[in-house]
């Protein structure tokens, strides 16, 4: 304390007293003191942030093979929020989504118990294939006819092709617009009308015979199958542009 008077004393003004400067000294460090005392009171915002994305961070299945991005909103800077003193808890509140625009609850559970909710956002996104040109019905798509983009698929309900292999040789079971994705239920490896090869069998013998398709499937579907010759209505397993195969008991 002598040293920061005799210091000041030197600065400002020689002729103050020593015992005024004290004063001074001592109201400055009061002044600070109650500053700084005010401030460890109120939990700190970037704390709570920190909580909340941390637990953005764990929702997220790390054997998930999109792309996600987090981001997670700013607190009102004026906001003062006692501090906990026990580790701050996150939580998703009941009921809510765990895409899309969320709000994360954090809450302190210690003497002066409060809870926020932070707005927050998780979005997942994947390659996928869409169709570089219009697509007519029953088209036979080619690699030209395919690209990639990069795409939100939070909301998907349906399955999109993320691969060309998917799509090169199926036909488009309706009209795709060019840049539309591509769905696995609107191409068909082998679609209706179409002749089908098909392949029947068991371990001791196969026959080959030729079957029209009364229904549109892609690979590894069931699709319905008429034989051209005895009329008879059969399932088959797609296996291949317009190929089938059926497994016959041994």
């Amino acid at each position: 304390m002598n040293f920061i008077v005799k210091t000041i004393q030197r600065t400002v003004n020689p002729a103050i007293s020593g015992i005024s400067l004290m004063i001074i000294v001592s109201s400055i460090l009061s002044t600070n003191f109650a500053i700084a005392n005010g401030i460890a009171q109120y939990e700190n915002l970037a704390n709570i942030r920190n909580t909340a994305k941390i637990f953005l961070e764990e929702m997220t299945n790390s054997a998930d093979t999109s792309d996600v991005e987090l981001n997670i909103g700013r607190l009102d800077p004026r906001l003062k929020l006692k501090k906990c003193e026990q580790p701050l808890l996150a939580f998703l509140p009941q009921g809510s989504k765990s895409y899309g625009k969320i709000n994360i609850g954090v809450s302190c559970n210690g003497p002066v118990p409060w809870k926020i909710f932070i707005s927050a956002s998780k979005y997942h996104f994947q390659t996928v294939v869409i169709a570089s040109n219009s697509l007519a019905k029953g088209k036979l798509i080619s690699l030209q006819d395919l690209s990639y983009k990069r795409v939100q698929v939070n909301n998907f309900r349906k399955q999109p092709a993320i691969d060309n292999s998917q799509v090169v040789m199926t036909s488009a079971r309706r009209f795709i617009r060019a840049g539309s994705i591509i769905y696995m239920n609107n191409i068909c490896m082998i679609c209706k009308g179409h002749k089908v090869s098909v392949s029947a069998g068991s371990k001791y013998f196969s026959i080959n015979l030729e079957a029209e398709a009364l229904a549109d499937a892609s690979v590894g579907e069931t699709v319905r199958l008429r034989n051209f010759k005895s009329r008879r209505i059969f399932d088959g397993t797609v296996v291949g542009r317009n190929k089938a195969q059926v497994l016959l008991a041994n």
